[in-house]
C-alpha cells in the first residue's frame, strides 16, 4: 500500500506544493520504502516518456523477452529459456526491490560524481532506513536467521516497486 502511496505522490496527484510533494516523496520512498525518491522518479519518468519503446523504456529494459526482435537478438540459451518465460516471470519481477536499492546507492553516487545536488535528507532517510531494518532483523533473529531472512525477504515481499536500468540519469 505504502508503494501505491508513493506511485501517486512521485505523479504529483497528492499535493499542489512542491515543497511538500519533496518531503512526502522522501518520506515514503527512502524512508518507508528503502528507495531513492530521485533515482525512482527518473527512472518512471524516463519510462513515462517512451512507453514499451525498446532501449528507452526503462521499465521494459530487462533480461527477458518481449519481442520478435529480441528473440532474433537472443543467444541460444535465452532463446531456449523463452519456452518457460511464463514461469520465472513473476519470480523476477519480485527481484525488482533489490535491484531498486542497489541502482538507488549507484544513481546517489554516479549523481554525486557529476556534481548534481541529491537532497542530504534523501542520502540521510535511505540510509536510516537501512540502518533500522538491518537493526531490527538481526537483533530479533540472531545472526543466521537474520542473514536468511534478509536474503529472502526482498525477493518475496517486494518491499519496494520498480525495476532496474543502468541507463537511469545518464545525459
Amino acid at each position: 500500500q505504502i508503494g501505491l502511496i508513493a506511485h501517486d505522490i512521485a505523479h504529483h496527484q497528492v499535493f499542489r506544493s512542491p515543497k511538500t510533494y519533496q518531503f512526502f516523496g522522501i518520506l515514503f520512498w527512502n524512508l518507508a520504502l528503502g528507495a531513492s525518491f530521485g533515482y525512482w522518479n527518473k527512472k518512471h519518468n524516463a519510462h513515462h516518456a517512451n512507453p514499451n519503446q525498446i532501449g528507452k523504456d526503462t521499465d521494459i529494459d530487462q533480461p527477458m523477452i518481449f519481442t520478435q526482435n529480441q528473440y532474433a537478438r537472443a543467444g541460444p540459451i535465452f532463446k531456449k529459456l523463452h519456452r518457460y518465460q511464463q514461469f520465472y516471470f513473476f519470480p523476477m519481477l519480485s527481484l525488482g526491490s533489490f535491484s531498486v536499492i542497489t541502482q538507488s546507492v549507484k544513481f546517489f553516487i554516479r549523481d554525486t560524481k557529476e556534481r548534481k545536488r541529491i537532497p542530504f535528507a534523501e542520502v540521510l532517510t535511505f540510509t536510516i532506513h537501512h540502518a533500522l531494518y538491518i537493526i531490527a532483523v538481526f537483533s530479533a533473529l540472531g545472526f543466521w536467521q537474520g542473514l536468511i531472512f534478509t536474503m529472502t525477504d526482498g525477493p518475496t515481499t517486494s518491499r519496494t516497486t520498480g525495476g532496474r536500468s543502468d541507463k537511469v540519469g545518464r545525459s
